[in-house]
């Protein structure tokens, strides 16, 4: 199947998915925490195994499991894989060892610090730097650099730089989007503001490159969701709120994913997910058109408890929405315009 056909099916899938997440009950006994991180590693070994059952899930991975009779019928299992299915449970250490024989980099999906760093996020004292150096190579590569002291090598933290976030938004991955994450988290720590919104903006492009990918593990509506309540609104002007809901992040990452795949050159074809996250920065940047740069930005409105919102800042708002508007309008109506009409800037 090529990318753009499973890019597709995903999306399509998804209305019922949103309809049903929004009607389930969630279980108060459960960490909404362990449900994600339970559900991303279950769908990965699922597209890993091309498996589609839990049944034959826990009998790939764990044969054991199934006690036969003498004429190598099966009598009984457990049924364990069930209750990963049916966000019961989360593996166990050693099922975790059994599963990683076969599927390698599994374990890393369910124990990946990006879920301790959320279950953290509300505590003054979160070891941000901690978190930062558990993350992937590719991403300590950009974050910190080497320094020597006599025989003794020691890495030092770089400073948050728009360059900076240009590398870590390039390395789109959880791995990158914990890293903003705690970026964000320390920025308003250290009450720097402006330096929380540049890498709230980041965040939001990976989010947007990665959301639909998040929809094929069935977490994007309760990651996104909490995203979207305890980050985002971190890092947003004063006289802003955060209007995008989980499902805009989901539509405008398949959009986005989709675009890939319309040029000639790369029609038809399933590209490796850095080469995909290399021409996505190039759309989101307007280096194919300021169509789609404008419809990715982040969609905002005015808070309506702040009254003295200044003329400046009101123009700046309407004028966004115009040209995200515009750049929507676009791409749902299959065009491509480099350039916004001259009556936008007016």
């Amino acid at each position: 199947m090529t990318d753009f056909k499973r890019i597709a099916e995903i999306y399509a899938a998804f209305p019922d998915e949103m309809r049903n997440f929004s009607s389930e009950e969630k279980s108060p006994l459960r960490s909404p925490i362990d449900t994600m991180r339970t559900r991303y590693w279950y769908e990965g070994l699922k597209q890993r195994t091309h498996l589609s059952t839990a049944y034959a899930l826990e009998k790939y991975f764990e044969k054991e499991s199934f006690q036969r009779n003498s004429d190598g019928t099966i009598r009984h299992y457990r049924s364990k894989w069930e209750g990963y299915d049916n966000d019961l449970n989360t593996p166990k250490s050693k099922t975790l060892k059994r599963v990683e024989l076969l599927a390698p980099g599994s374990t890393r999906e369910v124990e990946h610090p990006l879920w301790e760093i959320m279950r953290h996020v509300a505590k003054k004292d979160i070891e941000l730097d901690t978190h930062m150096r558990e993350l992937s190579v590719d991403v300590q590569e950009a974050i910190y650099s080497s320094g020597f002291s006599g025989l003794c090598a020691y890495s030092k933290r770089e400073p948050v730089t728009q360059r900076l976030l240009d590398k870590l938004e390039k390395r789109a991955s959880l791995d990158s989007m914990a890293c903003l994450i705690c970026l964000i988290l320390e920025a308003i720590q250290q009450n720097r503001d402006s330096t929380a919104v540049k890498t709230a903006n980041t965040l939001h492009n990976v989010l947007l490159m990665i959301g639909i990918e998040l929809q094929s593990r069935h977490i994007a509506l309760p990651f996104l969701d909490w995203v979207i309540r305890h980050i985002l609104p971190l890092g947003v002007l004063p006289h802003l709120k955060v209007s995008m809901v989980s499902s805009d992040y989901v539509q405008a990452s398949a959009y986005l994913n989709a675009m890939v795949y319309q040029n000639k050159s790369r029609r038809g074809k399933s590209l490796e997910w850095p080469q995909r996250v290399k021409v996505m920065h190039r759309l989101i940047h307007g280096k194919m058109g300021m169509d789609v740069e404008f419809a990715m930005r982040p969609r905002f409105e005015l808070r309506s408890d702040i009254k003295d919102i200044s003329p400046e800042d009101i123009k700046d708002f309407e004028s966004a929405s115009k040209f995200r508007s515009w750049g929507w309008k676009c791409i749902l109506e299959g065009r491509s315009e480099p350039f916004p009409p001259a009556e936008l800037f007016l």
